[in-house]
This record gives structure tokens, C-alpha cells and sequence, in this order.
């Protein structure tokens, strides 16, 4: 009832500022009752406090971080809130709103329905996901399932692995098809991954990806926290009202492929396009890569991370801006002199000083920090 009466009461900064104030004396309340023996009720008491301290915040930018070795949030030490109350729905989305950028990580699937919420997804979804899945005939499942070598499984765990990863592969089109950001998320699980491509085959599934606007790959290792806090950054300096979720504890990096700027850099191994076809071909149409020669060729896609205003000297506008990637620190070596090539060709006749601080640059960055994405 409290929350219903809340939620009818009009969002402003004040109101949220009153709920928090409410929300600590409330914890002061059940101090006295031994309240930490209440896990549901002050994990959900802590998630608003958050909320009410982030508000006042001058970026009004939200990120929440669900995982059992973050000591920021000592309530939310596991992804248990369940939002399956209409009125704390309600309320929670009506709070988010006030945020330009929503940062979500979760360490697994569980709580997919508050995903399902906070995009705005169609049929929106209160209850388990569960559920949900059980009116599509699909059994209800977790999608941080082990990544098995497939080779080492008997038959009938190849189909419950190619079977789990189906299911993920129709909760992600479900992401696509209902929300019109376009957001496409890749799992850290080769096995998925595989999956995916052989149903990116069809021509109906790869119509239906191509031209989206953004994709997330998820990345199993946590070992570059910070790059998921760039990559929040980057969605906050866009101005856009973007949801960031992170599955199975891995690193969320942004692969955006519309051709407006972006500092994130996609970070792929030109083998990954030698052993698969079609997601070169997807590469190839969708709209972030240009009518242009440098860019037709995929498996000659390298990249470079967060050079900032260096690139500003070269493009007139934010929107030149490319993403482009590389494994590890040996193949940049191996590619400085077709790093320099590409640096010449869209930039005429300009000499060795500016494309040399640029080659340097890069690898500077991938000395000190570098990705080991997972395919």
C-alpha cells in the first residue's frame, strides 16, 4: 500500500529525496528487530536508497552493480530482488526514468524479468520469467550455464547445450523484435555463439539483425572493470537513454554498429571471420561499416581504443568515428606497417608525424591494457 500511495505521488527530485530519508529511518526502525535476518526486504530497501543517493547525482546517470564481491552495496550481496510486485514495478520504473543512462550487471540470468521491465519490452513481464517461457512452451532455464567443451560431452549434453543455447538465441529475438533501440546481445559461451551464426544463416534471422542499432558481446573475464564503466560513459555522453546489462559476470563492451561516434573500440581476431561466414557477411551489411574500400574487406577490420581528441584532428565530425579491434598485443606488432597503410588512405597525402603519435598511441594502450575476448 505504501509503495502504491508512492508511486501515485508525482516523481520529482524532492519526492525521491523524501523516499530516501524515509527508506534510512526505516532501517534505523528495524535496527532494533534484527533486521538483516529480513535478506528480501533490506536488499529491496537498499536498491531505493541507491536510487534516492544516485538522484541527486548532477549526471543523472544510475548504475547498479549485482555481484557477490562488490562491498558498495553490503545489502546486495546476490541478485535476489525480485520485482514480481506490480506497485514496486511500477515505482522502480518510474524512478529509472529519471536517469539519463541505466547501468544494469547481472552475474546470471535470474533476473531477466527486471530486464524485460526496464526496456519497456512487450508483453512487459511482473512475475518469473519462468513464467513467460511457459506460455511460449519453452521450459525455463539459466543462461550462466558452463561452457563445455563440446567435444567432451556425450550426445545428450551436445543437445542440452545446443537446446540451451536455442532458447537464449529466442529470448534475444524477443529483445530485438520488442525494443526499438535495437539491442542484440552475444553470450560469452562458444558453444552460443556457434549457435547463433547457424541461426544468423537463415534469411529471415539475418534480415532481422542487420541495420539494428547496437549489439552488446558479453565477455566472461572481469579482469578490465573499467571498460564497462567507459562504455556506460560513452552511452552518457551520447545523451541516450541506454541500458547496459552484463550476464554471467563478464565485462559488457559495447559493439556498436551504426556509423554515429562512439569511443569504444570492437576487438575482433581476423581469424573469427576465416571459420565464420556468415557473421562476416552480417558485418558486411549492417550499417555501421561504410560504402568504402577500407571497410569492405572484414577480415583487414582492426582496431583502436579511446584515442579522444587525436582522432578529432582527422574527422570533421563525431560521427566519422569507427570501432575497430584487435586480440592481443603480438598481432599488433605483427600489423604496425598495415596500421600506418590505413592510417594513410582516407587521409591523402598527411605524413609520418600525426600517423606515427597514432601508432603509438595504440600501442601504448594495448601495452598497458588489452582484451582476451572469448569466441
Amino acid at each position: 500500500c505504501l509503495l502504491k500511495n508512492i508511486y501515485n505521488l508525482e516523481l520529482t527530485l524532492n519526492s525521491i529525496k523524501f523516499l530516501n530519508f524515509f527508506l534510512n529511518s526505516f532501517v534505523t526502525i528495524l535496527g532494533y528487530f534484527g533486521y538483516r535476518k529480513i535478506n528480501g526486504l533490506t536488499k529491496l530497501i537498499e536498491f531505493f536508497r541507491i536510487i534516492g543517493e544516485n538522484a541527486e547525482s548532477f549526471n543523472e546517470n544510475f548504475k547498479i552493480f549485482f555481484s557477490s564481491s562488490n562491498s558498495d552495496f553490503p545489502f546486495l550481496n546476490e541478485p535476489k530482488i525480485n520485482f514480481g510486485c506490480l506497485e514496486t514495478s511500477f515505482l522502480t520504473k518510474s524512478l529509472l526514468e529519471n536517469f539519463n543512462s541505466v547501468m544494469v550487471c547481472f552475474p546470471n540470468g535470474l533476473q531477466l524479468n527486471f530486464i524485460f521491465f526496464i526496456l519497456d519490452c512487450k508483453p512487459q513481464i511482473f512475475g518469473n520469467l519462468g513464467n513467460f517461457l511457459e506460455k511460449k512452451n519453452i521450459n525455463p532455464f539459466i543462461l550462466n550455464c558452463e561452457d563445455l567443451p563440446m567435444i567432451n560431452l556425450d550426445k545428450k549434453k551436445k543437445e542440452q547445450q545446443k537446446n540451451l543455447a536455442k532458447k537464449s538465441f529466442y529470448i534475444m529475438n524477443k529483445f530485438i523484435d520488442e525494443n526499438l533501440e535495437g539491442t542484440i546481445c552475444l553470450f560469452p559461451s562458444l558453444n552460443f555463439i556457434n549457435v547463433f551464426l547457424e541461426e544468423w544463416k537463415t534469411e529471415k534471422y539475418l534480415k532481422n539483425f542487420i541495420g539494428k542499432g547496437e549489439i552488446f558481446l558479453e565477455n566472461i573475464n572481469l579482469e578490465d572493470n573499467y571498460l564497462l564503466i567507459e562504455n556506460y560513459k560513452i552511452c552518457c555522453d551520447l545523451g541516450l537513454k541506454t541500458l547496459l546489462f552484463g550476464i554471467n559476470g563478464g565485462t559488457t563492451t559495447k559493439i556498436n554498429f551504426k556509423s554515429h561516434y562512439c569511443r569504444n573500440l570492437l576487438i575482433i581476431d581476423p581469424m573469427f571471420f576465416e571459420k565464420h561466414q556468415t557473421f562476416r557477411i552480417f558485418l558486411r551489411n549492417s550499417k555501421f561499416f561504410l560504402k568504402t574500400k577500407q571497410f569492405e574487406d572484414c577480415k583487414k577490420f582492426y582496431v583502436l581504443k579511446n584515442l579522444g581528441n587525436i582522432l578529432m584532428d582527422y574527422f570533421p565530425s563525431k560521427k566519422d568515428f569507427g570501432v575497430l579491434i584487435l586480440i592481443n598485443q603480438e598481432k599488433l606488432i605483427l600489423f604496425e606497417n598495415y596500421w600506418k597503410d590505413f592510417w594513410k588512405t582516407p587521409f591523402g597525402n598527411q605524413k609520418t608525424r600525426k600517423i606515427d603519435k597514432i601508432t603509438q598511441t595504440i600501442k601504448n594502450f594495448f601495452t598497458k591494457t588489452w582484451l582476451n575476448i572469448r569466441f
